[in-house]
């Protein structure tokens, strides 16, 4: 473990229901810090009564490099990964945590030692207790507007704008027969949790996920700090059948390789998140022009072998599952051979047949000059990184 240094945190908390707000101001130093909160059933929770011993220092520095190295083995640069766990200077934190729970939160300084980010100050440690949950007469209003083959308008209109609640969209062939609320209520927080999106105020979103003839129902009720706290809301509703599509593909164009080391010296900001290999890896654009406009636009780069190992009808399936913008910046390897697949949806959802490119091919020998591919990014301001990575809590 590294040496530690003098460093103290001075910290407010301020509890609202199950959110906290940690005032963090670090006296005697300047470099990156870490705050982490652990429940009282927690293995790391500590009671700030207690002397800080040194095993559970050594436990939390253990604890923070694990995290750490694990962020970097998915090919993410140290500050990176850094940058997205730590703050820097007096912050304000802020932590939406489980109703009426004691916690402990847990500051320390981190620093780079022998090549690594490691600890380097006595851990800060101070209980708090959330405040509980209370039932809520807040309802939720659903509506499905713009109602096609694979697309809708959902607008989720709650009756009070500073209450939290859950929504999920689920084809109602997925649930039981003679399902209940409660029954709703445990596969939203159960299975389909992690498709969930929990919000405040109105939500209204363009929905271009749908199939064609499905009936789903939208689920929605309140719940902040693991509380449900409303009647749960519902709404079901049908797709249209398939239909001839009213626009095509008319071209995908696609600029590249460039390579990696040059891209992301000029722009840092947007490329910085991965780890990277000039030897190997190369970025590219490709931009999908349609013969009428659309938002609703899929584009897929995939490797030769993936794309005969599955066959055309998986491929266009996953190509349709997220859509991209008009131009798209993704990454490949030179050792790979590649198609670039492309389809969209007319404002009614029916879909185009999949375009599929020749086969693309490059060497380093190809490497074309990378201010090419920062002008194609600065010129599409919505344009999208396709290998884009989150860090790891």
């Amino acid at each position: 473990h590294a040496a530690l240094n003098d460093a103290t945190f001075d910290v407010e908390i301020a509890v609202s229901g199950p959110d906290v707000e940690f005032t963090v101001t670090p006296n005697g130093w300047d470099g990156y810090y870490y705050v982490q909160v652990f429940d009282s059933y927690h293995q790391y929770y500590y009671d700030a009564n207690n002397e800080i011993t040194d095993e559970y220092i050594g436990t939390l520095a253990d604890v923070w490099v694990d995290m750490y190295l694990n962020n970097v083995s998915y090919g993410m640069t140290a500050e990176y990964v850094v940058d997205a766990l730590c703050n820097r200077g007096p912050a304000k934190v802020r932590k939406e945590l489980l109703s009426d729970t004691e916690y402990a939160v847990v500051i320390f300084a981190i620093e780079e030692v022998e090549g690594v980010y490691q600890m380097v100050s006595r851990p800060y440690v101070e209980n708090f207790s959330t405040e509980r949950v209370m039932p809520s007469d807040m309802t939720l209003d659903i509506s499905i507007d713009n109602l096609y083959v694979r697309v809708c308008d959902l607008t989720i209109t709650p009756s009070v704008d500073d209450e939290k609640y859950i929504m999920v969209l689920i084809p109602t062939h997925y649930l039981e027969q003679n399902y209940t609320d409660d029954y709703l209520i445990d596969i939203v927080l159960g299975d389909y949790y992690s498709w969930a999106v929990s919000y405040k105020g109105e939500l209204t979103a363009h929905v271009n996920s749908l199939s064609p003839s499905l009936e789903c129902m939208v689920i929605a009720f309140g719940f902040s700090g693991g509380v449900v706290t409303t009647p749960v809301f519902k709404k079901i509703f049908t797709t249209e059948p398939e239909g001839e599509c009213l626009l095509s593909i008319t071209d995908v164009k696609y600029g590249g390789p460039y390579r990696v080391s040059e891209v992301v010296a000029l722009a840092p900001d947007s490329f910085n998140a991965l780890g990277y290999s000039d030897e190997y890896q190369f970025y590219m654009w490709m931009e999908i022009e349609t013969s009428e406009p659309t938002t609703d636009i899929f584009s897929y780069f995939v490797d030769t072998e993936t794309y005969d190992f599955y066959g055309e009808d998986i491929i266009f399936y996953d190509l349709l599952i997220d859509t991209c913008d008009r131009v798209e910046i993704v990454d490949g390897m030179y050792m790979y051979d590649y198609y670039i697949c492309a389809a969209a949806f007319d404002y009614r959802g029916n879909v185009t047949p999949m375009w599929r490119s020749e086969v693309i091919s490059w060497s380093l020998d190809d490497v074309r000059p990378a201010e090419e591919l920062i002008e194609k990014l600065h010129s599409s301001p919505n344009a999208q990184l396709m290998m884009v990575s989150a860090v790891d809590r």
